[in-house]
């Protein structure tokens, strides 16, 4: 036991019951120590944490290295992304993706290789009549479940080629202004049963606005997820660089922030990497995966 102290500066302490009080207070620092976190599964965003986007369409060779590593070493990758399944097969292939994973920001889960739905939430139909109520100007870039790539650089489709309420479960206002995406986000936020979630633009000084069921963004996905694969948010990593991945940090158990990431989502990090360009990702799994899994 140790003796009553005059404080708890070991200065004040003399000869043997010094020696005496540092020894157990190192017995206490080692038994409060944090043991290290054995991750089981990394959950990456594509764009701009995978994928160098619009620049690259494919992910690098070292990326696909890592994730072949990974997945030998019995850590699995998975991805949550905004995009929808068009514009994501190749991707998954070159992925080499076998467990289940989050799409269109986080309205479902697929099997990569099947392509079935395991999971997913549609926005309710009277909750989606009144997005279109506050999007009444026709001028809005707009896209919805499936698209690719192609269809979001080409500048979206019209409000006209919608024909239908029910159904939607992704619907995303492309190209919006800063300031006017600000005062959009708070009237769509005031429609019940939905999330409104804003992500960066491959445009300067503009966002783009994912919509779907607030039971379904990607923090609701993985946690669907890792129930399917038995394992825990504290054996899981997310990793990203977009405003929307705020909401893989809310899942995970240890919080990556690509080296481009968005300051806020840095901010919220429990660490940082090197860029895209630098295939930080790839550089990260690669250690991780020397370290045996081990953070």
């Amino acid at each position: 036991m140790v003796p009553p102290l005059r404080s708890n500066n070991p200065e004040f302490i003399e000869g043997p019951m010094q020696e005496q009080w540092i020894q157990d207070l190192n017995k206490v620092t080692f038994y409060f120590k944090e043991k290290p976190m054995q991750v089981k599964l990394i959950i990456t965003d594509l764009d701009g944490t995978a994928i160098d986007s619009p620049v690259t369409h494919s992910i690098s060779a070292a990326l696909a290295r890592a994730i072949q590593r990974a997945d030998d070493n019995g850590i699995k990758v998975s991805a949550a992304t905004g995009r929808a399944l068009i514009g994501t097969r190749h991707l998954f292939t070159e992925m080499s993706m076998k467990d289940p994973v989050i799409i269109s920001g986080g309205a479902r889960i697929i099997d990569p290789i099947s392509e079935d739905i395991i999971w997913g939430l549609d926005i309710p139909e009277a909750s989606f009549n009144q997005i279109l109520e506050v999007i009444s100007d026709e001028s809005h870039q707009l896209l919805w479940n499936d698209f690719s790539a192609e269809d979001y650089l080409g500048g979206a489709w019209p409000k006209s080629k919608l024909t239908t309420s029910k159904g939607i479960y992704f619907f995303e206002i492309c190209y919006v202004p800063e300031a006017e995406a600000k005062v959009l986000t708070k009237k769509l936020e005031a429609i019940p049963d939905i999330a409104v979630v804003q992500s960066s633009a491959w445009g300067e000084g503009k966002r783009d606005l994912h919509i779907m069921n607030k039971l379904a963004t990607k923090e609701h996905a993985i946690y669907e997820l890792q129930k399917m694969l038995g394992i825990t948010k504290e054996e899981t990593v997310g990793v990203g660089d977009g405003h929307n991945d705020l909401h893989i940090f809310n899942a995970v158990g240890h919080r990556v922030a690509i080296g481009n990431a968005v300051p806020e989502l840095k901010a919220e990090a429990d660490q940082i990497i090197g860029s895209v360009k630098e295939d930080g990702l790839a550089k990260f799994i690669e250690e991780l995966v020397s370290n045996k899994g081990k953070l």
